[in-house]
């Protein structure tokens, strides 16, 4: 009997941590190694000790409930253990503490604890501090992990009390990403609040010191790598006045690679993975166009006014009149519709819509779009229609229904044919920058399930014997030798530089030379939660600028810098600045204005800046990038930009800083009393209608005097004072 398969989902997803809570961690050290039983009691009880021999589990916490589920041949037991309802909470933020105990690893947990800050607040321990103890907690709880693991990231903000640490699984220094261990900290204490793993039992590895040599893989990669090359275009404007394109002819690399990394064949991993979703191996047998049109008839607008009043019309309004009155009538372009020779329009067809409107990419400056449509009892078809609605010239069409529909197989040569005669109707100005692509000729289709009844064909753009797959010309014709849909793009006024480009081998030379392929393990589960791994060598995506022959990005512009890790502050220019290292605190917790190698702590900041980053302190923190996106949003272009008016963007002073902060927490409505606050600062008496924000800004840390004692309200904040404020503001909480 032939049996069917059914897709297996990958291992077990693990429960995901809810908050946060810190347990304390036993000193027991014994493994839980028992197997599992048939005896689903035998079972819990197994899964009980393992948890208990690592946890403490507090003695009020007296009332237990466990479940369990199998899946894919691995048992897991939940397990949760309550107060009982009459008793107190007491210290516990939560009345329970729960664990999932997999196969034999405990791999997921979370107490009953909350993390000790609420505030916002710096960490008391280092970062590195935490992730060790992440490390040592994950060790505890997963005995087989031990030596086995490398922080791969850290998240740590200062509106959250908790620290995440992951920690991805390694054989000596290469990981398995697939395997994770998540730990949550208690960020002023490093206590362990919880943690959520995906661990594979008995996993082996090859031995990753056999692996080939980068110089070894790239040379094996080197013989089979291809690329292509094309040109990419990017829209350019002068004043607003001129627009264009520039065109930069880049190779991008056709396959990404995946290698066994011992011997430098291709991986076979897909293809085993396909095969131990075989159900045969574990399982019994397992056995798995309407369109809606709305008619709308065209109603005559009669014109009710009895008795005219004068009126004057501008310039423009009569220029407007004028333009429109040029452009077609309806009856005039459905007679040029009827005469076409590939749109097959006749009188019986309703135009259903008309719409003309302003658009620069027509030769007029305007466009028509017009759905014609035939609908009788026995029959429906549609036509859609654009075209300039000066002089008519189509740029695109469909049609739909009875007039598109054909059954036989299409005649390759006839379509082909019928398409160059529609091409050289219909833009014949710029054909011949145009060739046909190689799939237009493949041979028709037709087996028992599928027949091809009709085929687009698709033309696309070359300068200097280089595609511009922007611009591109598709027909579609069936076997009747109708044309059911035309259109084209053509980009004018392109840049196209010289044409002198790199060879694809010194293409394919660059990228090797500037990265290496990526080392790393990898693997699956099988029906049976079995695991499989890997060494592969991969490559990657690339682009190669083929004027510059650098590495670039997709269109051809220059690579964005990596990443910076997050506790390593780049700036080079905060070496002078009095607030250096909290500039630099402030970087590890993400709250930054760039993530470039300048500040440029002298720069003045907007309210929208500041809003941001303090919005960015109850969470996981805000980046001001240096493209300014939405920054000046109300502006049409941003400061320093050409045609821009600095003059119109509102910068801060220190006392807009200082209502911001003071309205953040809430006492906006406090410090506009009157008469009950004392002389804040020397300069600042206590009838000054700020005094009251002052007042309160000060005790918040957030209102700084200078030398003299003095406030300087109006002065213009920087970005490095605006971080010494917040930074300020963070170790004045209460």
């Amino acid at each position: 009997m032939k049996r069917s398969v059914k897709t297996a989902a990958a291992l077990l997803a693990c429960a995901a941590m809810i908050g946060a809570m810190p347990v304390n961690i036993s000193a027991k050290t014994a493994s839980s190694s028992a197997s599992s039983s048939s005896s689903q009691s035998s079972g819990l009880k197994n899964a009980i000790a393992a948890v208990k021999s690592r946890i403490d589990i507090p003695e009020e916490f007296s009332e237990f409930q466990s479940d369990v589920s199998t899946y894919n041949g691995l048992t897991s037991h939940s397990l949760t253990w309550s107060l009982p309802s009459d008793a107190s909470k007491g210290d516990y933020a939560k009345r329970s503490i729960t664990a999932r105990y997999t196969g034999n690893t405990i791999t997921s947990y979370q107490s009953p604890y909350a993390a000790s800050s609420t505030r916002p607040a710096f960490s008391k321990l280092s970062q590195q501090t935490l992730e060790n103890k992440a490390i040592e907690y994950a060790n505890q709880l997963i005995p087989e992990s031990k030596g086995k693991l490398k922080v791969q990231s850290t998240s740590m903000s200062l509106g959250s009390g908790n620290v995440s640490v992951y920690l991805a699984r390694v054989n000596g220094d290469v990981a398995l990403s697939k395997n994770m261990i998540t730990v949550s900290l208690d960020k002023m204490t490093g206590r362990l609040l919880g943690m959520n793993a995906t661990w594979w039992e008995g996993a082996s590895f090859a031995d990753s010191s056999k692996a080939l040599s980068q110089e070894k893989i790239k040379a094996i990669y080197k013989k089979e790598a291809s690329a292509t090359l094309q040109f990419r275009l990017t829209y350019k404007s002068t004043d607003g006045k001129e627009s264009y394109y520039t065109a930069v002819p880049v190779y991008s690399s056709d396959s990404i690679f995946t290698y066994n990394a011992l011997t430098g064949e291709h991986s076979t991993m897909d293809k085993d993975f396909a095969a131990s979703r075989n159900t045969d191996l574990y399982y019994e047998d397992i056995t798995e166009d309407a369109e809606v049109m709305d008619e709308e008839a065209e109603a005559d607008m009669a014109a009710g006014v009895t008795e005219a009043k004068a009126v004057n019309f501008t310039e423009a309004e009569l220029k407007q009149d004028e333009d429109l009155s040029k452009c077609l009538t309806q009856a005039q372009f459905k007679a040029l519709m009827i005469k076409d020779p590939y749109i097959n329009v006749t009188d019986k067809y309703l135009t259903s819509s008309y719409d003309i409107s302003r658009d620069s990419s027509y030769e007029s400056g305007y466009g028509v779009t017009v759905n014609y449509t035939l609908n009788n009892s026995d029959s429906y078809s549609s036509y859609y229609i654009n075209a300039d609605a000066v002089t008519g010239k189509v740029r695109s069409f469909n049609c739909w229904g009875d007039a598109a529909s054909s059954e036989e197989v299409i005649d390759v040569k006839a379509v082909n044919a019928t398409a160059g005669k529609v091409i050289a109707y219909y833009v014949p100005e710029i054909s011949k920058e145009y060739k046909a692509n190689i799939d237009n000729t493949a041979p028709a289709q037709k087996t028992k399930s599928y027949t091809e009844t009709e085929r687009t064909l698709g033309y696309t753009r070359y300068k200097f014997n280089i595609s511009v797959p922007d611009d591109t010309i598709n027909v579609r014709v069936n076997s009747k030798g109708v044309v059911t849909s035309f259109n084209y793009n053509y980009h004018k006024n392109v840049d196209f530089g010289s044409g002198k480009v790199i060879s694809k081998a010194k293409a394919i030379d660059t990228y090797l030379a500037n990265n290496d392929l990526s080392l790393y393990y990898d693997g699956f589960l099988d029906l049976k939660s079995k695991p499989t791994t890997y060494l592969h060598y991969k490559s990657a995506n690339w682009y190669v600028n083929a004027y510059t022959g650098q590495m670039c990005n997709y269109s051809g512009g220059k690579l964005t810098e990596k990443a910076v890790a997050p506790a390593e502050c780049p700036y080079t220019d905060i070496g002078t600045s009095p607030y250096k290292d909290e500039i630099t605190k402030l970087y590890s917790y993400n709250v930054r204005f760039t993530t470039g190698e300048k500040l440029d702590p002298s720069a003045k900041v907007t309210k929208t800046e500041l809003q941001q980053l303090l919005n960015g302190i109850s969470s996981g923190g805000y980046v001001i990038y240096d493209d300014y996106d939405d920054v000046y949003e109300d502006y049409m272009v941003y400061p320093g930009e050409e045609a821009a008016d600095d003059s119109k963007v509102k910068y801060l002073t220190r006392l807009d800083a200082a209502k911001l902060f003071v309205e953040k927490e809430g006492y906006s409505k406090a410090a506009a009393l009157q008469g009950i606050y004392k002389a804040p600062f020397k300069n600042i008496p206590s009838t000054d209608s700020d005094a009251g924000c002052i007042a309160i800004a000060k005790l918040m840390g957030v209102a700084q005097g200078n030398s003299k004692g003095e406030y300087t309200k109006n002065a213009a904040l920087t970005r490095e004072y605006a971080l010494h404020l917040i930074y300020s503001y963070v170790v004045n909480q209460k």
